[in-house]
């Protein structure tokens, strides 16, 4: 059993992200007049960038069969890896550097959004490796694996956003 929205949550997601990443691109560089504090504003949008990100890795396919279902569940088990290593390496650096292990705010938004880029870029990534022979004789998937290089390029360039604006 997976946990799975309804696919029009998808679309939801990547208006609110692409919304979100102007408005933060915008904040960031103070491209606009702020009516609020630029800190709560930016973390505010952060927060809408991290839940659209979250529908969209969530959301169903249209065309969402056994074989899908299992490329997600492998490529979410492959992201908290990723995470969790992530830890790790800042719980390493922080007892080389003689200091508490401390994350800030910014880092955890930062892995958050590793994580859940992680586990999208793993999912089409896989899904068009596993897929491309299976289209040819399964039609359903043409659609989707036509998409998939598009899909991809989309995600590495939100992801190099998300990670230059955390910066």
């Amino acid at each position: 059993m997976t946990l799975s929205i309804e696919y029009k949550w998808k679309k939801v997601g990547i208006i609110a992200l692409a919304i979100s990443l102007i408005l933060l691109i915008l904040a960031k560089f103070d491209i606009i007049l702020l009516p609020v504090n630029k800190v709560i504003f930016v973390n505010v949008v952060k927060l809408v960038l991290y839940t659209s990100l979250i529908a969209i890795a969530y959301s169903k396919e249209k065309v969402e069969d056994e074989k899908i279902v299992a490329l997600k569940n492998k490529s979410l088990q492959y992201a908290f890896y990723i995470v969790y290593a992530i830890c790790v390496c800042f719980a390493f650096n922080s007892s080389i550097n003689n200091k508490g292990f401390s994350i800030t705010g910014d880092d955890l938004y930062l892995i958050a959004s590793v994580g859940v880029i992680s586990q999208i870029l793993l999912f089409y990534g896989w899904s068009y490796m596993e897929l491309k022979d299976t289209s040819k004789e399964n039609s359903a998937y043409n659609g989707f694996v036509n998409r998939l290089g598009s899909i991809i390029i989309f995600y590495v360039a939100v992801a190099s956003a998300v990670v230059l604006l955390n910066l």
